[in-house]
């Protein structure tokens, strides 16, 4: 991960209600049992759950500590992430936020999901979670992935939407075109050929704060800040685009900034192995 995108990761973050949605996605979950994950893993011996991409763990902590609070059994936690240096940033997280209890235990995998889901031992997982995670992982993966979830069990993907300004953004820059809840959908409808599950998909928006962001016409006066989180979002070093590609950038987020907030789509989709 080059300089410029992890600056840019670090400040998204910071500006990101995303953090915020996503908790308030996991207790619209739990609290109202939604889709019966509350019911389904409680009514279960030793439930096991799989995280896919801890980051910093501010999102991994959250449902470890609701799923301390609402499961009754004791459940394992497989936290599957391919960065040595993010495992140790969600682990550290975990701990000083007392997450972890005698209830939950916590599994570090230093895997990439494709690696972790190919294991011959299918079939293991009542409940997987992965938020913002699945862009990164081909979409070949997904038949190991729904393979893994044992009869009853959950797959959670919250990912960017098709109409996203984020997916929008990387298919102008990057050649391989953005990995979306569209792409998901499709690739999962295509393996449920026998009905093998039920899928529902929910929209959950989150927004980017831009309010003290200049985007001036020119790109060589876009400051070192704004650059790193264009290069975050167009998936490229921005420096590389030119002014030609900052112009699309400016005219893709321009349009959509309201009051200096840019609003980034995100699809939830909840799939259950019958």
């Amino acid at each position: 991960m080059n300089t410029r995108y992890h600056d840019g990761l670090v400040e998204f973050k910071r500006r990101c209600t995303d953090y915020l949605v996503i908790e308030t996605l996991i207790d619209h979950l739990f609290e109202t049992d939604a889709y019966g994950i509350n019911a389904h893993l409680n009514g279960i011996e030793n439930p096991k759950v799989a995280d896919l991409g801890c980051g910093d763990g501010t999102i991994t902590s959250k449902m470890i500590r609701t799923i301390a609070a609402k499961i009754r059994s004791r459940v394992t936690y497989d936290v599957v992430e391919p960065l040595k240096q993010y495992i140790e940033s969600a682990s550290n997280r975990i701990r000083s936020e007392n997450a972890e209890s005698q209830s939950v235990d916590v599994c570090y995998y230093n895997q990439k999901a494709e690696d972790h889901f190919a294991l011959p031992n299918k079939s293991r997982y009542d409940m997987v979670f992965a938020s913002h995670s699945l862009h990164l992982v081909p979409l070949t993966a997904l038949r190991d992935l729904v393979g893994s979830m044992k009869p009853g069990g959950y797959l959670v993907v919250v990912i960017g939407a098709r109409h996203s300004v984020m997916s929008v953004l990387k298919d102008l820059f990057v050649e391989q075109p953005a990995i979306t809840g569209a792409d998901i959908i499709s690739t999962l409808a295509g393996l449920n050929k026998r009905s093998q599950f039920e899928m529902n998909v929910e929209s959950w928006p989150s927004t980017l704060s831009l309010d003290d962001i200049e985007l001036p016409d020119r790109f060589d006066e876009l400051d070192e800040k704004t650059k790193n989180i264009l290069s975050l979002m167009v998936q490229k070093n921005i420096d590389e685009v030119g002014q030609e590609g900052y112009t699309l950038t400016r005219n893709h987020i321009l349009p959509r900034l309201v009051n200096g907030r840019l609003r980034l789509d995100n699809d939830c989709i909840v799939l259950r192995r019958k």
